[in-house]
């Protein structure tokens, strides 16, 4: 099922993500006060103590400057990580990445033939040069 762009942005805002975890709580509890401390709960730990850019982060490498998760936990791993490095790019950016440069090799090789086509077809569409041979062709006739 495809997402348009506009309904990512919807469920990218914080609080539509919350509404979608209370709502999910209260299918599974069917009572609401539960499932209210359930969801504050859930956004509580998801959002602050496992967030690696939150200051009160408890687990993970890297994050927001001041964080704790920002301390020297690089330095004592030795810098390898399961996922992306903080100033890195995971493998699916890094295809990503790829991709697009792919892409673009291939627009600046099609651009370039363009441009040279089009060099040759003006060379012959100048009016000036256009007359010039039709006169030349005149006089020899």
């Amino acid at each position: 099922m495809e997402v348009s762009k506009d309904q990512e942005l919807f469920f990218q805002h914080p609080w539509v993500r919350r509404f979608l975890i209370f709502v999910v709580l209260f299918v599974a509890t069917r009572n609401i006060w539960i499932s209210f401390w359930l969801t504050i709960a859930v956004v509580l730990v998801l959002g602050y103590l496992f967030n690696e850019n939150s200051a009160l982060c408890m687990f993970g490498k890297g994050g927001a400057p001041g964080a704790s998760c920002a301390g020297d936990d690089k330095a004592a791993s030795g810098g390898a990580s399961g996922g992306a490095s903080p100033g890195g790019m995971t493998p699916e950016e890094k295809d990503i990445y790829r991709r697009l440069n792919e892409k673009k090799e291939r627009y600046d090789q099609a651009s370039l033939k363009e441009k040279e086509v089009a060099a040759k077809k003006s060379k012959y569409a100048d009016p000036a040069l256009v007359y010039m041979a039709n006169l030349s062709l005149l006089k020899d006739a």
